[in-house]
């Protein structure tokens, strides 16, 4: 995929991507060992960088593979590119 442009956003102002970030979280089967609501993710990782999370997350239990942050980022842009609200 090829960018065209890069927003960063993180207060949704521009673009409100903390509900599909949020809801991704909340739906990796990677994270199987750590189950958590959408509304659990919003209150365990409310800030910071994606790979400060799976860091998080496997101090939690989680089970993140070498490459989940990227894949995650992938999946987060992916997602995004459905429209957002």
């Amino acid at each position: 995929m090829t960018r065209q442009a890069v927003i960063f956003d993180r207060d949704g102002v521009l673009v409100d991507c903390e509900p599909a970030f949020f809801a991704l979280l909340a739906d990796d089967p990677a994270a199987d060992r750590l189950p958590l609501s959408t509304a659990k993710v919003e209150h365990h990782f409310p800030d910071g960088t994606i790979r400060c999370l799976a860091e998080q997350a496997r101090a939690m239990g989680a089970r993140l593979c070498d490459g989940w942050v990227g894949d995650l980022h992938e999946r987060l842009y992916a997602r995004q590119a459905q429209g957002t609200r």
